[in-house]
């Protein structure tokens, strides 16, 4: 059996009268059952090397010196935290939404739809690494960082009954067997999972946001990946609405794609000139990826650096 424990990074929402813009990141950490108690007690030693109180919430954006950190001190339990990430989860697995895009969609229209989006894109993807173990059926539970506010009691009720929808009509590439018939709702501050998964989805919305890899190779490693070729997009990663945000597609302007894993990222311009051609011209897009994997990397996030 299986926990997922999802948070999410940014906002779903956005100001009335403006344009949506930036991206959306929910992420999911998968972990064994049996590790779950080993998970919170190694947490809580982290936390005691840091001379942090075991119920201290740490997230992945806080503010270090509210924690009594230097810069230094923080990126050291930032680090650990990634260490016990690596030691105990089974796999890290992601959907990112650019918002201005996705809003133009017309089953879309506010911050719960767009959640709502992100979430089925991201049990679409878990459905379908568990597919590949082969495990049977009704063994994964969802642990989903509480949304009810103030303004809005009923939101957490609501995503529930979204899921159980999902789980009857699956989607257009899978159903949703190994699921368990409800989510379960959290908050942060009393979950371990929740709070590593924190750890999770903060890089990967960074990576997207600004092309900084520095954190996001942590997370890397423990993303899903594609076993014929070892790439991340569209396995351990979402992007969506997928024109609009998939590295296969969408560039700004860079002078190449540069691949944190590959030191031959870098790409002249008259590589990237016929690789564009033939991704534009070509109905299969794993042809092109399959064959230069290995060689050169032209994928690239919309900040123009490479996810796979």
């Amino acid at each position: 059996m299986y926990f997922v424990f999802i948070d999410e990074a940014g906002t779903p929402g956005f100001h009335k009268g403006k344009t949506p813009e930036g991206y959306f990141t929910l992420a999911g950490l998968v972990v064994k059952i049996e590790h779950i108690l080993s998970l919170e007690r190694e947490l809580h030693q982290i936390k005691a090397e840091f001379d942090l109180h075991p119920h201290d919430e740490v997230k992945w954006g806080a503010k270090y010196s509210r924690f009594g950190f230097t810069f230094e001190q923080f990126s050291q339990y930032r680090k650990s935290v990634f260490g016990l990430i690596q030691h105990r989860g089974e796999t890290v697995i992601a959907s990112v939404l650019d918002k201005e895009e996705s809003y133009k969609k017309e089953y879309i229209n506010d911050h719960f739809e767009l959640y709502q989006q992100a979430l089925f894109l991201l049990m679409e993807r878990i459905h379908k690494w568990l597919n590949d173990l082969g495990v049977e059926a009704g063994t994964v539970i969802f642990v989903i960082d509480s949304r009810k506010n103030n303004k809005e009691a009923n939101l957490d009720e609501k995503l529930a009954e979204a899921y159980v929808r999902a789980l009857r009509t699956g989607t257009f590439f899978t159903g949703f067997v190994h699921f368990s018939e409800t989510p379960f709702f959290a908050t942060s501050e009393g979950s371990v999972g929740l709070q590593l998964a924190d750890f999770c989805a903060g890089p990967i919305q960074q990576y997207f946001s600004t092309g900084k890899d520095e954190w996001y190779l942590f997370v890397r490693e423990k993303i899903r990946k594609s076993p014929y070729d070892g790439r991340i997009a569209g396995f351990g990663i979402k992007a969506f609405p997928q024109r609009a945000t998939d590295p296969f597609i969408k560039r700004k302007g860079a002078e190449g794609a540069r691949c944190p894993a590959h030191p031959m990222g870098m790409l002249p311009q008259p590589v990237r000139s016929i690789c564009t051609f033939i991704v534009h011209h070509t109905v299969a897009l794993c042809k092109l990826e399959i064959c230069l994997w290995r060689q050169v990397t032209i994928l690239s996030t919309p900040t123009g650096v490479c996810l796979c």
